[in-house]
This record gives C-alpha cells, structure tokens and sequence, in this order.
C-alpha cells in the first residue's frame, strides 16, 4: 500500500530492446503524465515534445523538448501524476513512463533545473509504472482526480498528434507485466 504499490508493464517494441539501449549508453528516465494522456501516449509509441503553450503545455520557451527526471530523480516524476479513479470503483490509477533516453540529443535549458530535456527522436519507452491505491492507501501530497472523463482522454487521432510521428497501433496487449 501506498508509496510501494508501483508495477511495471513492460513496453514491447519492435525497436531496439532496453538492453541493446542501455549497451549504446542511453540512460534511464522517468516521465509522469494524467491519465488523459496514456492511451494517446501508448497509441504512437512515443512522447510527444511539449513546445506549445496555448495545448497546455509546460515548458522553458526556450526549451521545447520531452521534459524527463533522471534516475536519480525517479520520484519526482509522480509530481506530474494524477490518481484518477478509473474504474468508478474506489480505486485510483496513476501511471508513470520510464524510458531510455540519447543524452547526446539533449536540449541545453538556460535556467537551473532538475530535469533533463530531450528531442523526442531520442526518448524510448521502456515501461509503464501503474500504481492502484484506494483512498486509505494515499500518500500526503498525492493528487486525486474527484471523477474520470474520458472526454478529456488525448484523442490519438486528432491531426495535432497524427503529424507528430510514428504511427503505429497500439493496444494494451502491447504491455507485458513484470513484477517488481
């Protein structure tokens, strides 16, 4: 319960495997994101770079980019989270991507700041960390969503993602469970 109770679906992809990543230096990150975005994210195998304010996006202006916490700074990652209760059930879901990223296509960000940004040609999804918690087992700082609207899920379809890159389907049987 609680701050444990992280799983990891391990993302299956017809790219590189994590390991022929790490053995070509790239490095692990960590990316939180609503819930809203999940499918869309799964969708297109990818993270889309944040570069437009009036989307919602935050960002360095200066910076346009896949914003990441290094492993070190895994935690921070669910700063970006939100447990959404899903199912209707009384169970809350929030996700987190962890990925391998190219540090050598970073994006100099001029101010100081404790997460990495990346082109997303060099960002690689590796797994999804779901977390399922019920209200008795939220954490002092959690962010909890009061209902789900799947209105508000990313459409993947919509042309501002359509251009954005790879196409490729995908479903939840994409994901193989690992336990941790």
């Amino acid at each position: 319960s609680g701050e444990g109770c992280w799983h990891r679906c391990q993302y299956i992809s017809e790219e590189k495997t994590e390991a022929e990543l790490e053995a070509a230096g790239w490095e692990r990150a960590w990316h939180g994101c609503k819930m809203e975005s999940v499918y869309s994210i799964l969708y297109h195998g990818r993270l889309a770079e944040s570069r437009c304010e009036g989307s919602g996006n935050r960002f360095f202006d200066y910076a346009p980019g896949v914003y990441l916490h290094k492993d070190s700074k895994s935690h921070k990652a669910e700063n970006y989270t939100r447990f959404s209760p899903l199912f209707g059930n009384g169970t809350y879901i929030a996700t987190v991507f962890e990925v391998r990223v190219d540090r050598s296509d970073k994006v100099d960000v001029l101010q100081k700041t404790d997460q990495w940004v990346n082109r997303s040609r060099s960002v690689r999804l590796v797994a999804l960390w779901v977390s399922c918690r019920t209200k008795a087992d939220m954490v002092a700082g959690n962010e909890v969503a009061i209902l789900w609207d799947g209105e508000l899920e990313a459409n993947p379809l919509d042309p501002k993602w359509v251009k954005s890159g790879n196409e490729q389907k995908l479903t939840l049987a994409d994901f193989m469970v690992v336990r941790s």
